[in-house]
């Protein structure tokens, strides 16, 4: 006779390595949230700046307990921390901008340092000696913090948003700004950046290293193009708020490529309202909405047919998208997509015909070592006129459940809205529109809330 205990009944045993692989398969997720998690407060520690230092009295003796605190005078952000028993702080993920210190103590006068400007990467050690007095006393000092970096060798040089703003820039590719970084240049072409790239991706060299040597960060997140190691877009100069070329004996926190570090903040929020206007957005853009629900009394007849509605349009009357036309050649020997042409006459040609939109006669190639005189989003496309609907029926079921019937209408008058025309000077396309946004779109649907 053949006897099994538990232990040995396949069916448990099988049960039992189920669950370890399940309690492994957990323990490693966990693991992956965690290391997201470290990887997340490191791009926050790269995206910004930080203050460290040691508050001490009158003798140079730490002081524990001390309260300093960080604001940042754009937006108003303040961090606060607490001295530790040898008197050193550490403000860390400080985003870029003007700060102001305030350092206060028992026993000791407060102490305030304006003029502290946190760059993008900075480290900077502000050391605070407290007067012993009252802590309505305070000592101002008025004057900007050291911008020497002591906590790393690594050699940085800081592009601020006045020169992204003053400088000119082709085709607005803040890219070209890397150059003006001392040991920076541009490098070989070769295949690094074709036509599957964006067309602002840059070969560039940094410090004699290999274009695919840089690593790209914004916000403190990966902005490599994986393809062939350049670099993904950068942002518009009016969203861009500064950036580091940093070279030379990188901190380990950069991994990745040994050559160089770009690092890219964009700009935030502030207390005051700002804004600001440039040459490639539309004149005119109105877009409205509204949610209407019926709710009819009366007859149960009346009430079953009228009551339950819900009406949701959107309207859209938007001028033309501005665009730029091309030459379609390389006279000024930087690119094939760099050069435009020459603007000789009236571009428009709306009397043709709606589908001819520019006067080729009007344009002309550009001169040989020259971009030619049309500005960069000069010329717009055809208006934008849509209207989008969405009419929806709540029927009640079964307390608590509910049927929707939904009717959605895309482009609703079904109007031809032309897209740009062709934008190549040196093509049989130039001026002509080819293509328009898709017609009227209606769609049905019936979903059942329990």
């Amino acid at each position: 006779m053949q006897s099994h205990s538990i232990g040995s009944n396949p069916h448990t045993e099988f049960t039992g390595k189920t669950i370890l692989t399940w309690k492994l398969t957990f323990l490693c997720l966990l693991f992956v949230i965690f290391s997201s998690g470290a990887k997340l407060l490191r791009a926050q520690a790269i995206g910004g700046g930080q203050i460290q230092g040691t508050i001490s009295d009158p003798a140079g003796s730490g002081v524990a307990g001390a309260t300093v605190e960080a604001a940042q005078q754009d937006s108003g952000l303040h961090r606060t921390v607490t001295s530790s028993a040898d008197g050193g702080y550490n403000l860390p993920d400080l985003p870029v901008g003007p700060y102001q210190l305030k350092v206060s103590g028992t026993g000791f006068s407060s102490y305030q340092q304006s003029g502290i400007v946190i760059e993008v990467g900075n480290n900077l050690r502000i050391d605070v000696k407290l007067q012993v007095g009252g802590v309505t006393q305070t000592v101002q000092v008025d004057a900007a913090a050291s911008m020497v970096q002591t906590e790393d060798q690594s050699i940085s040089q800081v592009i601020d948003r006045q020169r992204t703003i003053d400088l000119p820039l082709n085709g607005r590719q803040a890219t070209q700004l890397i150059l003006l970084t001392g040991a920076a240049t541009t490098a070989p072409n070769g295949d690094l950046v074709g036509t599957k790239n964006y067309p602002s991706s840059a070969a560039l060299s940094v410090a004699g290293g290999q274009a695919t040597n840089i690593n790209y960060l914004m916000d403190g997140t990966d902005n490599n193009d994986a393809f062939t190691n350049v670099n993904l877009p950068f942002p518009f100069p009016d969203a861009l708020q500064e950036f580091s070329v940093q070279t030379s004996g990188l901190s380990a926190q950069y991994g990745l490529h040994p050559g160089a570090v770009v690092n890219i903040v964009t700009r935030s929020g502030t207390n005051g309202f700002h804004g600001s206007n440039c040459g490639s957005d539309l004149r005119h853009n109105f877009v409205t909405s509204i949610v209407a629900k019926s709710a009819f009394g009366g007859e149960p007849m009346e009430r079953a047919l009228l009551s339950g509605w819900q009406i949701a349009p959107i309207v859209t009357v938007t001028t033309g998208i501005p665009f730029t036309p091309l030459s379609g050649t390389d006279k000024s020997l930087t690119g094939v997509n760099n050069d435009r042409p020459n603007l000789v006459g009236r571009p428009y040609q709306h009397s043709a015909g709606p589908k001819i939109w520019l006067n080729p006669s009007a344009f002309a190639s550009d001169g040989p070592g020259t971009y030619g005189n049309l500005r960069p989003y000069s010329l717009y496309g055809p208006h934008y006129t849509d209207l989008d609907g969405a009419v929806t029926e709540f029927v009640p079921l079964h307390e608590p459940a509910q049927l929707e019937a939904r009717a959605e209408c895309f482009n609703c008058l079904n109007h031809t809205n032309f897209m740009n025309p062709g934008a190549t000077l040196s093509t049989s396309t130039f001026g002509v529109i080819t293509a328009a946004n898709p017609p009227r779109i209606l769609q049905l649907s019936l979903k059942i809330d329990l």
